[in-house]
């Protein structure tokens, strides 16, 4: 009887106990407990903040040989003539002997080189790609080198349905999470620094690369707190806007709801009718604090300015520079990658009317290269004017108001921006979850 009712409390115990744990659900995480491998692959698609940047990798050096680190150590590399062009010769495994593979030759400013690392039992493939290329000749002999180094080859895997790509952007043949690094989340064509967190097929990931550099553990989370971020910029042309916190980094362009924290841009791209321009960060950085359940306003984006220099004489004759750097809203840059089809347009106003006006001189790629006018007998302030097209973006435009004293004879200064600041609006509605995914984090093919 005795142990029939001990039985039978311990039962009613467990049946409670069952019921309690049923009223308090798990947290709301999930995802891939399992670290996911990391296969090497060749040929990185995507570009990096480093490449935009230029904290990539540099080789150079004054003579025609020098040494570069290509991610496991610094090898002897030797520039010699060939044909036309030129051809790099690294001793890749240091025998003192350049075979046939450590040769590189030089097409268009571009060669790729592809090894494997000594000692390198698994003989595993990487490749490195050297651009812009640059060999100085004097009387016949190479007097100078230089290069940008960047890796060709990136570490992948899939999380959920998504490819992920991880880049060893600095190339020193490892793969950190201090943003050093890079990520490409599916067909992404902008990779962010890597760091601890990111959103992966509309979830927020938490991320771990194995101290090994060959598994990656990624956990979702569906229970954290988001803000929603708005920006200024048309509808379709902002094709990726990287925002990085201590330990996340975000495309707001493909997912506006990020966790709330303080944020820096970090790259951004704008692409309309074939044509690009980057987003870069101002020199001094600029923080933006995103609030949970808040709609976030940026200062980012237009109106755009752009900074003028040029020279006037005593007879009359104007000369404007190309424009100098074109600044958003926030303090940021713009880079025009030219080709582009639209030239900047150029207004000389003096007395309320218009004495000379036209496009700027351009090269074969309609990069601009300057402004000339002959304009004399300009007593009275006069005003020089510019607008600049910018992809994606309204015209960039600028004016100077001068008399007979010379325009400054120096690079254009951008104006005087004031602070970045984040108007907050009431998110109505807040969504249950994130957003559906968005074509760019869709999986690569």
């Amino acid at each position: 009887m005795t142990v029939k009712s001990t039985t039978t409390r311990a039962a009613w115990l467990a049946l409670a106990g069952a019921v309690v744990m049923s009223a308090c659900p798990a947290p709301a995480r999930g995802g891939e407990e399992t670290p996911l491998p990391l296969k090497l692959e060749m040929g990185v698609k995507a570009l990096t903040t480093a490449q935009v940047a230029g904290t990539y990798r540099m080789m150079a050096f004054g003579s025609a040989t020098g040494k570069v680190n290509l991610g496991f150590g610094e090898v002897l590399v030797t520039v010699s003539p060939a044909g036309k062009g030129h051809v790099l010769e690294i001793d890749v495994d240091g025998d003192g002997k350049i075979s046939r593979s450590e040769q590189v030759p030089i097409v268009n400013g571009t060669g790729v080189l592809t090894f494997i690392r000594p000692g390198d039992d698994t003989q595993t493939t990487y490749r490195v790609r050297f651009t812009q290329v640059g060999v100085g000749v004097d009387r016949g002999t190479i007097r100078s080198v230089s290069a940008r180094c960047q890796a060709d080859y990136a570490w992948r895997t899939t999380v959920g349905k998504t490819v992920v790509r991880l880049i060893d952007a600095n190339l020193d043949g490892k793969i950190t999470q201090d943003g050093s690094d890079a990520v490409a989340i599916g067909a992404s064509t902008i990779a962010m620094p890597l760091l601890k967190r990111h959103c992966i097929d509309g979830k927020e990931y938490d991320l771990e690369v194995s101290a090994d550099g060959k598994t990656l553990s990624a956990v979702a989370h569906n229970d954290r707190e988001h803000g929603k971020v708005s920006l200024s910029f048309r509808a379709g042309a902002l094709k990726s806007l990287i925002l990085q916190s201590a330990t996340g980094a975000y495309d707001v362009a493909a997912n506006p709801m990020i966790p709330p924290g303080d944020y820096r841009l970090t790259l951004g791209m704008l692409v309309q009718g074939g044509e690009t321009a980057y987003i870069v960060p101002p020199s001094t950085p600029v923080t933006y604090t995103v609030k949970a359940d808040f709609v976030n306003v940026l200062r980012l984006g237009p109106p755009l300015t752009v900074g003028i220099a040029g020279s006037y004489d005593k007879k009359g004759n104007i000369s404007i520079r190309p424009p100098g750097g074109i600044v958003g809203a926030g303090g940021e840059y713009y880079r025009i990658q030219y080709p582009v089809a639209g030239r900047p347009m150029v207004a000389i106003l003096a007395g309320g009317r218009s004495v000379a006006s036209g496009p700027m001189a351009c090269d074969k790629d309609n990069r601009p290269t300057g402004f000339s006018e002959r304009c004399p007998g300009l007593s009275d302030t006069w005003q020089v004017q510019v607008q600049v097209p910018v992809p994606g973006m309204p015209a960039a435009s600028g004016a100077r108001s001068v008399g007979m004293l010379p325009i400054p004879d120096k690079p254009g200064d951008p104006p005087d921006v004031p602070p970045a600041t984040v108007r907050y609006l009431p998110l109505k509605d807040r969504p249950a979850s994130r957003p559906a995914t968005h074509p760019a984090s869709r999986p690569a093919p």
